[in-house]
């Protein structure tokens, strides 16, 4: 095996100088081969390297395998293992030109009593065998910021095999070609799991899962898409099959059901919980495929709050109304009846806030200016937080017979200078300028009645 790596280095050097690039063949059994074989990789004129396990290579150290020279690693029938001891945590990095290929095994696993943190940034992961591409089957870190992740057959993309495993999906590309119940995305298999996707695009085939719970454990989607191909039933982009609870939530992102549904609840026994505060479904938004489970979907998109006047500038005194749509029926129910808590000093609603009595005016003054935050909350869960910015104008305001501000016909007359804000009666703000003078052009102005503001004073003038 050294002769081997030597062989290659050598080679490598030899190119360099000739001014021609080369491309290495080499097997790793171990750590040690196997991380020499890297380093040879990189060397200067090597064009590509395909890298072949001949057996289970455990990473027995920190380390960064983000290709530059392009890589191949042939994991064949074994895989790589991101270690962690009894005493010492792992970090892994994966990246670049990188290649990941497999067959008949998982080809990336996480592994041991320490955490085990592995990144991957970038490359190609591609498994055409009967397993998964990536096994957390240790407490880990699983973060994934881009990359092609693929599987031929029904198998599953990702999976959680610990309690402590948690994954995070920002960015890359997941695809299951394979069809029916089999055919998996990511899977939380071990109690306690939690999948987070803020990105990213994973599709499957028809039939199959997006996201399975295979057991009681918690997935957050903030982003990103889930399609489940073909046109299918069957088909589910989050399953959740066992006995005890799980949580999803689903604060964002793009599915398509393909025929089937966003979420199914497969268990009699299940008490799952979702809360859908904001996403685009295309689809049947959920199924029970056991009507007798306690199975609770808050569907709080019908929850969108609006304000009335529009947020802007505005007279202190103007109220202001809260409303949702008029015609509210979640689908399901479990959200029905919700109700909205609002704040005006910028704080989060709690129940503990102020509740919303629909079609009556908040008691508030916006002056000199007021955020008006308001959630719809319903059996302790909350939905989107809606925010609305008001300036405000003073009340107080002193008439043009009783001061030294008029309108002759496009000039306004100021009894000071300085900043001089325009509002019409609604309180929209229509000029914002400094006079550096007791006269200004107001050429824009129709005729009608203002609301001029210099400095602390405030006037009411007619053009």
């Amino acid at each position: 095996m050294k002769k081997n790596n030597f062989f290659i280095s050598i080679i490598a050097a030899t190119m360099l100088l000739c001014g021609t690039g080369a491309s290495a063949q080499s097997t790793a059994s171990n750590w040690a081969t196997f991380k020499q074989a890297w380093i040879d990789s990189q060397q200067p004129g090597i064009t590509s390297t395909t890298i072949t396990l001949t057996a289970g290579v455990t990473i027995d150290e920190d380390y960064d395998l983000t290709a530059v020279n392009p890589v191949t690693i042939d994991c064949n029938a074994f895989y790589l293992t991101v270690n962690s001891t009894s005493t010492v945590a792992r970090t892994v990095t994966m990246g670049g030109n990188l290649t990941v290929i497999g067959t008949s095994q998982y080809m990336i696993r996480t592994n041991g009593s320490q955490l085990s943190t592995l990144t991957i940034n970038g490359g190609n992961y591609s498994l055409t065998g009967a397993n998964d591409v990536i096994q957390g089957t240790s407490k880990c870190n699983i973060t994934i910021n881009g990359g092609t992740f693929s599987t031929s057959t029904a198998n599953t993309l990702i999976q959680l095999n610990n309690g402590s495993a948690v994954m995070t999906v920002n960015d890359g590309i997941f695809t299951v070609s394979g069809t029916g119940t089999n055919a998996r995305g990511f899977q939380i298999n071990s109690t306690g799991a939690k999948i987070i996707m803020n990105g990213g695009s994973l599709t499957v085939g028809a039939g199959g899962r997006g996201i399975h719970f295979a057991a009681p454990g918690t997935a957050i989607i903030n982003g990103g898409s889930i399609t489940m191909n073909g046109n299918n039933t069957g088909s589910l982009a989050v399953y959740v099959n066992h006995n005890t609870s799980s949580t999803l939530e689903v604060n964002g992102g793009t599915f398509n059901a393909g025929g089937g549904s966003f979420i199914g609840f497969g268990s009699a026994t299940n008490s799952g919980v979702c809360i859908i505060r904001n996403a685009a479904i295309t689809g049947t938004v959920y199924t029970k495929l056991s009507q007798t489970g306690n199975q609770l979907i808050y569907d709080f998109r019908g929850y969108i709050i609006s304000a009335n006047p529009a947020p802007t500038t505005i007279l202190s005194a103007t109220p202001v109304a809260l409303s949702v749509p008029a015609t509210i029926t979640p689908d399901p129910a479990d959200a029905a009846n919700a109700t909205i808590y609002y704040t005006t000093d910028g704080t989060v609603p709690t129940t503990a806030s102020t509740a919303y009595t629909p079609g009556t005016s908040l008691d508030i003054s916006v002056e000199p200016e007021t955020t008006i935050n308001a959630v719809t909350i319903k059996d302790g869960f909350v939905s989107d937080m809606y925010t609305f910015y008001y300036a405000g104008v003073p009340t107080n305001i002193t008439d043009v017979s009783a001061s030294r501000i008029f309108i002759n016909g496009n000039t306004l007359y100021l009894p000071e200078t300085g900043n001089v804000q325009i509002y019409s009666v609604s309180g929209q703000m229509l000029l914002n300028t400094v006079a550096n003078s007791a006269a200004i052009d107001v050429s824009s102005l129709m005729q009608g009645i203002y609301i001029v503001k210099i400095g602390t004073s405030t006037y009411k003038v007619i053009k």
